[in-house]
C-alpha cells in the first residue's frame, strides 16, 4: 500500500509529509518495543536513553563527516554499509519519545503489540 507521499514525496503538502513520518515512526516504535520490551530502558532509565542518544549522534557524525579541511567540515558522500543515516535519525526520534514517556511516567503503561497504526 503506497501513500501519495511514497509515490512522489515532493507533491504532497508539508503536513502530509510530517504525518507520514510519524505514522512510520509509530509502527517502528511498536515493532521495536515488541522485540526489546521495557526492561532494557528500565535498567538505566533516562540516563541510559541519553547514552543511546549520544551513541547515535557519534554514529551520525562518523557517517556524515569525512574530514575537516581548512577549518571546514567535508560531508561524506559515501553510503554506509550497515545502518543508514535515516535509520539513525529514526532511532533518535524514538529515543526522544522514550525519554518523554519516562519523564511523564508513561513508559510502563500496558502495551498492545498489534496496534501498529497511528
Amino acid at each position: 500500500m503506497n501513500s501519495p507521499l511514497q509515490q512522489d514525496p515532493h507533491s504532497a503538502p508539508w503536513n502530509v509529509a510530517v504525518r507520514q513520518i510519524f505514522q512510520e515512526q509509530y509502527a517502528l516504535m511498536v515493532r521495536k518495543h515488541s522485540d526489546y520490551g521495557p526492561g532494557n530502558i528500565n535498567a538505566f532509565g533516562e540516563l541510559g536513553v541519553l547514552v543511546r542518544i549520544s551513541d547515535k549522534l557519534e554514529r551520525l557524525k562518523n557517517l556524515l563527516i569525512s574530514r575537516e579541511e581548512n577549518g571546514k567540515i567535508i560531508i561524506n558522500a559515501e553510503h554506509p554499509t550497515n545502518e543508514s543515516v535515516e535509520d539513525s535519525y529514526r532511532d533518535l526520534l524514538n529515543y526522544a519519545l522514550i525519554a518523554l514517556m519516562l519523564r511523564q511516567g508513561q513508559w510502563e503503561l500496558p502495551f498492545s503489540p498489534d496496534d501498529t497504526t497511528l
